[in-house]
């Protein structure tokens, strides 16, 4: 039986072929409207990246789709771009002009019926501002970059400005940043980098995060560990992004679509991260509080591993939990945070029992099946470099290494210290290394069970990871370990 030869078909995007724009000409009749504001996207999008999608013309030359391209193009020419003169093309040959008709239409509304997931588009976007991308070329307005960004809703965006214009209001800029500078310069000597941020301001903040239960700002415990400035976060310190933006035009381009309209040195100490430089963001003070009131009995111990900033600190003292004991590296860290809880002490009823101790975790002395509750945030890894010369990133060259040494004896020397049945809630932001994956292998050979992995509202690195987006926490619970437990390895148990 002879076997049938399919038709090949030829498909418009079979052969691309190139056209002048002169040789061009648009359908009279579109339905689809392009603003001036709208192809200059196009434009500052095409001035990035070239022609990356062939405009569709039928034989004659006439635009199928592709309008908004081909102004966009002109504009271009019209300033000097010659090379976007020639445009790529591809050509429907044999279609009826109702297929064109309809082609137009549907090539239009078909984009339009789809939808973004705001969460993975906004630890895209949070990754391309850490890497100092210029989002301007993305096509959203900066009113819909804010929102997507966690800014609140902005002011109205200001007209166009001429070249002239920029560079006297660049200027201006210029000498804002150098008094931001001069502040981040001498915060150390002043007790605060910002009248917002003061020992005061947090005092209030935690009151009424006890009497209205509204949320202690993520960055309100800054006057007590002022060295966060230096701290680098992803690749840099936010001590020097003044000067570095007021030296570099694009740098500067990128702080000026972070402000906003709202010219306020506090919006670099919200957490955004710009071209590579944030200010390390404390854990959600409430979110740490329903976790401990969740899982820790009235009166009961909370242990962290990994104190940190003090958050998580601020959510035992508003917690019903009764004792609090945390470990860090850093001397000044420490020591930052016991004074900001002595400084709250009189605001708290009734009076809570916090030990703190500056060392690291997988070095400690613990007592077995003395805790009742279990939550940290460890470093992951090298990500951010926070101070000490114990701290783990510096101990640890690899991150197998750290794997090793830090995290495996962290999880299991918890896991010795919780009572029968206790929780661990660990924070994993996986970012680069696949801490969620290996958290849940170390759990399941030293008898962590996970009840669950919680999505959290926070993002700290604003970059998205293969195992989840953004923040989670990993609930396990502690099963009874045998006597030969791997735990007990990894430093003495008493």
């Amino acid at each position: 039986m002879a076997k049938r030869k399919e038709q090949e078909h030829k498909w418009p995007a079979s052969q691309i072929e190139q056209r002048s724009l002169d040789e061009l000409t648009p359908y009279i009749n579109n339905p689809r409207e392009h603003s001036d504001a709208q192809v200059k996207k196009i434009a500052a999008s095409m001035l990035k990246w070239g022609w990356t999608v062939p405009c569709l013309i039928d034989p004659s030359g006439e635009l199928i789709a592709g309008h908004g391209r081909c102004l966009a193009a002109q504009s271009l020419v019209d300033q000097g771009h010659a090379r976007f003169g020639t445009v790529p093309v591809m050509v429907a040959r044999g279609w009826s002009g109702a297929d064109k008709r309809a082609y137009r239409i549907a090539d239009n509304q078909l984009a339009l019926s789809s939808a973004w997931d705001e969460g993975r588009l906004k630890l895209e976007l949070g990754e391309l501002s850490a890497d100092g991308f210029a989002l301007d070329v993305l096509g959203f307005d900066l009113p819909e970059l804010q929102g997507l960004m966690g800014e609140g809703a902005p002011e109205e965006p200001e007209r166009e400005l001429s070249d002239v214009e920029r560079a006297l209001l660049n200027s201006a800029w210029r000498k804002m940043l150098a008094e931001w500078q001069e502040i981040m310069n001498t915060a150390m000597v002043r007790g605060y980098a910002s009248t917002t941020y003061t020992k005061g301001s947090l005092a209030v903040a935690f009151m009424r995060a006890q009497l209205l239960g509204v949320d202690i700002p993520r960055a309100a415990t800054l006057p007590y560990t002022l060295h966060r400035l230096e701290t680098v976060s992803f690749w840099r310190q936010i001590a020097e992004l003044p000067e570095f933006a007021s030296k570099d035009d694009s740098a500067l381009k990128s702080l000026q679509w972070a402000v906003g309209n709202r010219i306020s040195l506090d919006q670099i100490l919200s957490g955004l991260a710009i071209r590579g430089r944030r200010l390390p963001a404390d854990f959600p003070a409430l979110l740490a509080r329903d976790l401990i009131n969740e899982f820790c009995p009235k009166g009961g111990s909370v242990l962290d591993p990994c104190h940190g900033w003090g958050g998580r600190a601020l959510g035992f003292l508003l917690s019903h939990a009764g004792a609090y004991t945390g470990f860090d590296t850093d001397q000044r860290t420490s020591r930052g945070v016991s004074d900001m809880l002595d400084d709250l002490a009189e605001f708290v009823e009734p009076r809570k029992d916090v030990y703190l101790l500056c060392e690291p975790f997988e070095d400690a002395v613990l007592q077995r099946d003395a805790a009742d509750f279990a939550l940290t945030s460890p470093p992951y890894y090298d990500v951010e470099k926070y101070g000490g010369e114990e701290s783990s990133w510096q101990r640890y060259n690899t991150f197998d290494a750290w794997v090793d040494g830090f995290y495996r004896p962290l999880i299991s020397k918890v896991a010795t210290a919780l009572k029968p049945d206790g929780v661990f809630a660990l924070q994993i932001g996986s970012q680069r290394y696949p801490l969620e994956k290996t958290a849940l292998k170390i759990g399941k050979e030293i008898g962590l069970t996970p009840s669950e992995i919680r999505d959290t509202s926070m993002v700290n690195s604003q970059m998205p990871s293969e195992e989840g987006d953004g923040e989670r926490i990993i609930i396990f619970r502690k099963i009874e370990l045998h006597k030969n437990d791997p735990a007990s390895k990894f430093g003495r148990v008493l």
